[in-house]
């Protein structure tokens, strides 16, 4: 699980658990994305996702996307990633 905090200043919780304002169940693209610009406005967010395995998955992301990628500031990130061939099999 990660957890991402939000801008907001909170008391410290009193239990051992850890807080927080929104669950994610999936971290492929859309819950990723859903996490980030949900922390970026202020929440509290865990991920959760299953246990990475070795199989291979195959996303792609259209040209449509690049306004998301660029409010969620990935865009350099991506064409980075692109370029060195991570996750092109």
């Amino acid at each position: 699980m990660v957890v991402l905090p939000g801008n907001d200043e909170r008391a410290p919780s009193m239990s051992s658990q850890p807080t927080c304002d929104v669950v994610v169940v999936g971290a492929g693209p859309a819950g990723a994305a859903a996490a980030r610009l949900l922390a970026s406005w202020g929440h509290s967010v865990a991920i959760v996702t299953r246990a990475p395995t070795n199989r291979a998955l195959a996303e792609s992301l259209p040209p449509s996307c690049t306004r998301l990628l660029d409010r969620l500031g990935a865009t350099g990130l991506v064409q980075v990633l692109t370029r060195v061939g991570v996750g092109t099999g």
